[in-house]
Formats: C-alpha cells, structure tokens, sequence
C-alpha cells in the first residue's frame, strides 16, 4: 500500500496530557508536579482517536490544574500567525483546521517523516506567533487555510499560495 497522506495533529500547550485518563502518545511526564497529580504517562499503542473513550473527566480536569503555566488557546489573529508559519515551509498541505487547543493537517508524503515535519510546522508556526506578539486570548475558531469544501479536490503548495492574503 502506497502512503499518499498523513494526518498530523499538533496540540497546544495543556490541551492532550501524557498522563490522561484515555491515553497519549507520550511515554513519559516531563513535570514533576503534573506526575504527582496525574500518574505515570498513559502510552498507547492505537493510532485511532481516543478522544471518545469513556474516562474520568473529574481527574483529567484536576490534572490540567497543576500545568505550570495556563493552557494556550488561540485567538483569530494567532491562529493566522500559525496558519502563514505553515506556508513558510515548502510542505505540501492539503488540508488544514487550526482550533484553538489544536491542529489537524494532512500533509502530502514527504521524503521528511511526519514526525520530524511536525516539528518543523510547530516551530515555524511558533515562530510566526512570536513574531506578531500577540496576547493568549480565547477564542472559538474553526478555519480553513485552503477554503476548500473537500479536503481531497485540490493540493496547495503553501509557499507559494497563502489564500489568507486574499481575504
């Protein structure tokens, strides 16, 4: 089988824990304090959400409370600083939703594994964000950078199209 796409989901700080109830990608927890009020990391092994999965949201919720810092969530004008740090890779995206605790991408097959062009997408996308300096405020959003009705109709080549400068 032939891989054409893969799906990538980058989280904001505080959104998806090591040591949540439903289960994470990590094998560890990197703050002691989160440790002791959550567990040892809670490594799975499925790549199929688990988003659903019946779990304690009490404990979750009283986990999330020993963050160090508050959980990001993007505003409007960072969510587009992330979208154009996107389009400053030579990355084939051919869709796209950046929501205030997360992002969903679906990247065209790279000769760079997924896992590496997420980090550079997260350190781009970081770097825009900085570069406009603007304040965490929350905000409700779901946007499309390609303004597509289907994620299968069109590719775009985000280093040289940004449909956000034709808004």
């Amino acid at each position: 089988m032939t891989v054409l796409a893969t799906h990538v989901v980058l989280s904001m700080y505080g959104f998806w824990l090591p040591n949540d109830p439903r289960g994470s990608w990590t094998n560890y927890v990197g703050s002691r304090d989160l440790f002791l009020a959550g567990g040892k990391a809670t490594k799975i092994e499925t790549r199929r959400s688990v988003a659903t999965k019946p779990h304690d949201r009490k404990k979750r919720e009283a986990t999330k409370q020993a963050l160090k810092f508050p959980p990001v969530m993007l505003n409007g004008l960072q969510a587009r600083a992330v979208a154009r740090g996107f389009a400053a890779t030579e990355q084939i995206v051919y869709a796209c939703a950046i929501m205030p605790e997360h992002t969903h991408l679906v990247l065209a097959r790279s000769k760079i594994p997924a896992k590496d062009m997420a980090k550079i997408l997260k350190q781009k996308a970081r770097r825009r964000k900085m570069k406009k300096r603007v304040i965490m405020v929350t905000m409700a959003l779901l946007l499309s950078i390609l303004g597509m009705a289907s994620f299968s109709e069109h590719a775009c080549r985000c280093s040289s199209h940004d449909p956000l400068r034709q808004r």
